[in-house]
């Protein structure tokens, strides 16, 4: 029987495979090395090292290092087979880290990633995106926490998303809460955010379309020009009612009365409680149209972001005029619009709430007029509004009488 040594050489981390009685190639990476180059090293290690040359101390130590190196670097004839290293996983898969059901299908190119289409998605997360699509509208106009008309509109997208998966239940470890807030910011959390925020401000340009309405409050046509128009958007005195008799534009408006000028009521009838997208929102949530006096629970207001939005729409419409040019709504500066009527309203109702719930609740119950008679009355409330008692009734059956009778 044949037998076969082998000498495993160890030389900087790569195995070398050492034949002795056959030439067979080995299966390591390294190259073959016959026994007469074996013999040929063992001829060099036999003979004699050169004379050593006395040297300071640092240049031994210099020296130390080098030959410790070279030591290392030699090759190292082993007897045994050296066992090939394994590494393992350190991290799961992230199939195994997050839940099947929070997956999403994206597209992307060069590591930018856009949410594909909603038929693409599973139905839970096409459930959590279409209630996060409408929470998010309905925030737009109650919730003051953010602004709509600038960058933190994607904040409202991300809290609309949180807060439906956390209405729905998904909340466990990997689920969909969980990946919205550790998730991968670029394939998961990004693109979900971006395809929802776009989604809840797609509507904000239909509130330039009741521009009529904000020119016609202030009197503005091609006849007065552009010049009031600038005045109105420079000084912001379209929040202020004009005081009767004065003309000087510097002070042609009362500062004293913060929303008080009537083109906030018209245009807040005629852009949210009208026909369009917004009235159907309001109609679903005018639950919260809510009292700020507890002692006056039945005299329900306006909130602050509807009237601040309200306040964006005004600023942008005399702008257009004033340029002639019709902007794209909303426009940078109307994220400080925003954020200005806001301030404004919480220090008004610092300064007297009473006041304030005033202003408020009259916005309310001038403009909201429209929702009434435009959402008439149903079928069966027509019905429940006839007296049938009376029809019931047999007065006239005395002196009914018959065509052909005798009288």
């Amino acid at each position: 029987m044949k037998c076969r040594v082998c000498t495993y050489v160890h030389l900087s981390g790569f195995h070398l495979t050492v034949s002795l009685a056959d030439t067979t190639p080995s299966r390591s990476r390294g190259p073959i090395i016959r026994s007469s180059d074996i013999e040929d090293l063992e001829d060099d290690v036999d003979e004699p090292a050169p004379r050593l040359v006395k040297k300071s101390s640092a240049a031994k130590a210099a020296s130390s290092r080098k030959l410790r190196k070279l030591e290392y670097e030699l090759p190292q004839v082993m007897s045994k087979t050296m066992s090939t290293a394994v590494h393992g996983s350190i991290t799961k898969p992230l199939s195994e880290i997050w839940t099947e059901r929070s997956n999403i299908v994206v597209t992307g190119r060069n590591r930018t990633f856009t949410l594909g289409s909603l038929s693409s998605q599973s139905s839970t997360m096409r459930g959590v995106i279409e209630k996060a699509i409408a929470h998010g509208k309905w925030k737009m106009l109650f919730d003051d926490t953010y602004s709509p008309v600038g960058p933190e509109l994607k904040q409202i997208a991300q809290a609309s998303l949180k807060q439906v998966g956390e209405d729905e239940g998904y909340t466990g470890k990997g689920d969909v809460c969980d990946r919205l807030e550790h998730g991968d910011n670029t394939a998961y959390i990004k693109p979900l955010i971006n395809y929802v925020s776009h989604r809840i401000g797609q509507d904000r340009s239909q509130l330039k379309a009741h521009s009529s309405v904000i020119l016609a409050a202030f009197s503005l046509s091609h006849m007065t020009g552009p010049g009031p128009a600038t005045n109105l958007v420079h000084r912001r005195t379209y929040f202020y009612p004009a005081i009767p008799g004065v003309t000087d534009e510097s002070s042609k408006y009362d500062n004293r009365q913060p929303f008080g000028n009537p083109v906030f009521k018209e245009y807040i009838k005629a852009a949210f409680f009208s026909t369009n997208c917004f009235s159907s929102i309001i109609q679903q949530h005018k639950a919260r149209f809510m009292s700020s006096i507890p002692e006056r629970p039945a005299e329900p207001e306006l909130p602050k972001a509807l009237v601040a939005l309200a306040s964006t729409a005004i600023h942008a419409c005399l702008q257009d005029f004033s340029s002639g040019v019709k902007d794209t709504f909303p426009t940078k500066e109307l994220d400080g619009i925003w954020k200005l009527a806001i301030q404004m309203l919480n220090d008004y109702e610092k300064k007297n709430r009473m006041k304030y719930h005033i202003l408020m609740h009259d916005l309310y119950k001038d403009s909201s007029e429209a929702l009434a008679s435009t959402h008439g009355l149903s079928n069966q409330q027509v019905l429940d509004a006839v007296d049938w008692s009376v029809i019931e009734t047999n007065e006239s059956d005395e002196n009914m009488t018959s065509t052909g009778g005798e009288p």
